[in-house]
């Protein structure tokens, strides 16, 4: 339920890791109490080409996470480990709980996975390379794969998320979508606040 949200401001210097780690909170929050939050990136900026479509200007996720649910969920999530923190040491500051307003637009935030399979396939093609060169055979061309076929290139974001408990560092690659205007159901979401199929939105105003 998206009847209200919370806006958590970061710091601009240190912005992708600590949006990833508020981010990460949202998905503990989702996993050890089913409490439904959704997010979005309201300053997001769209990346900037030339004519040529060469990159001028990155996509960027901004300084603010806005995280949707209902009053008493994000009231939880404010008083919990990590945004308590946050705003403890002024990492942070928060909004407070609001009402979504009545009239607003809607928009996607989609985990990117294309461009992690792209990082996942060079990873493995490069293993096949050494494993070919090393039984003295020439590492074996690709055939072209044909442009219907290729995945449609996304501007995304990178945010860079930490496990608590194991410290491990990970990137979650985030991108922005238009949405229709319905289709709101929690199982649409992941745990991290994204949206997973294509009737899944959020208020954007």
């Amino acid at each position: 339920m998206q009847s209200h949200y919370l806006d958590m401001l970061v710091s601009a210097e240190d912005s992708a890791r600590l949006l990833g780690q508020l981010l990460f909170a949202v998905h503990g929050a989702n996993r050890s109490r089913s409490a439904g939050l959704v997010v979005a990136f309201p300053d997001w900026q769209e990346a900037v080409r030339d004519s040529y479509g060469k990159l001028v200007r990155k996509a960027a996720a901004g300084t603010r996470l806005r995280v949707f649910g209902t009053a008493t969920a994000l009231a939880e999530f404010e008083a919990s480990t990590t945004p308590k923190k946050f705003i403890r040491t002024g990492a942070a500051v928060s909004t407070g709980v609001k009402a979504v307003p009545a009239e607003h637009a809607r928009v996607r935030f989609i985990r990117d996975r294309t461009s992690e399979r792209a990082t996942e396939g060079d990873r493995a093609r490069r293993v096949r390379r050494r494993e070919q060169r090393g039984n003295g055979r020439p590492p074996a061309r690709p055939a072209p794969q044909p442009e219907s076929a290729r995945a449609p290139y996304r501007d995304y974001v990178k945010l860079d998320l930490a496990s608590q408990e194991t410290g491990m560092r990970f990137p979650l690659r985030i991108a922005r979508e238009s949405a229709p205007l319905s289709g709101t159901a929690a199982r649409e979401f992941s745990s991290y606040g994204l949206s997973v199929e294509p009737g899944a939105a959020v208020p954007s105003f």
